[in-house]
């Protein structure tokens, strides 16, 4: 159950500079604490820039953005914002830093003056989460694009965010490293960390409890998957398992309302037999 409510966004409006159109233009929403929420939209429908308030990196034109209690209007409060949102960007080899998986996971916490021994610790506890600690001593450019992905997501559950924004995090994966990202999303999550995740991917959003869609700088859709693949004229391509779902419904197969993953489709269906 998710209580407190960890982002908040009220009569946010955003351009890159005065005179221009609006990039977002109000936005009021609230995400709890532990929510996995995916974000979609067009490409220049104001998704990524949503993703940049998040965490301090854009300030808002107008109105407030609160992350964790803390406005982002105030920039004293912009590193402790920083310290619990991490961020996941497109390309990983723009985040990379050390010269082994192992010196780039530290490099966060020596920032933070961990002790090193505490540090060693925390990496090797991460790099473990992400299955790549046998790569640790291994150069970064010798890593897949989604071994890079996900030792770029080790540096940044080494440092216990709260939030951690996936922004297109998937789109330069392979159909193999786009599954292993969302099994590792699926795992931050039941750890309790409030995912939210930039995606154009229409497979990832069956995962997510929540979908907030953009269109031209305004939200047009916010509710469950469910409700999204349900609405009329909602700009997308519904991901397989629905297609597959709907079209045994109306061949009159009983099957439940909300959405579902390859393997609950596979369960309810083996049920039936």
């Amino acid at each position: 159950m998710h209580l407190d409510t960890c982002i908040s966004l009220s009569d946010v409006f955003f351009r890159h500079n005065d005179g221009q159109e609006w990039t977002l233009e109000n936005i009021n929403l609230t995400i709890k604490e532990g929510e996995w929420v995916s974000v979609i939209g067009p490409n220049g429908s104001g998704k990524s820039t949503f993703a940049k308030l998040l965490n301090g990196l854009y300030l808002p034109s107008e109105g407030i953005v609160n992350v964790i209690g803390l406005s982002t209007a105030n920039e004293a409060n912009l590193i402790n914002i920083r310290r619990e949102v991490g961020m996941v960007f497109q390309n990983p080899d723009n985040q990379f830093i050390g010269a082994t998986v192992e010196d780039d996971v530290a490099f966060g916490l020596e920032n933070a003056g961990i002790s090193r021994e505490m540090m060693l610790k925390k990496v090797n506890e991460s790099l473990t989460k992400v299955d790549m600690l046998p790569f640790k001593e291994i150069e970064p450019h010798r890593l897949s694009g989604g071994q890079k992905q996900r030792v770029a997501i080790a540096g940044i559950i080494a440092l216990s965010p709260k939030i951690i924004i996936f922004d297109e995090a998937s789109s330069m994966l392979d159909p193999k490293g786009r599954i292993q990202l969302i099994s590792l999303m699926q795992d931050l999550h039941r750890e309790g960390i409030t995912i939210i995740s930039i995606t154009h991917d229409v497979n990832e959003l069956l995962f997510a409890e929540r979908i907030i869609q953009f269109k031209d700088g305004n939200i047009v859709f916010d509710g469950s998957p469910t409700k999204l693949f349900l609405t009329e004229n909602n700009y997308l391509d519904a991901p397989f398992t629905v297609q597959l779902k709907q079209l045994l419904k109306s061949r009159g197969i009983p099957l439940r309302e909300q959405h579902l993953t390859h393997e609950e489709l596979i369960d309810d269906l083996c049920k039936l037999i």
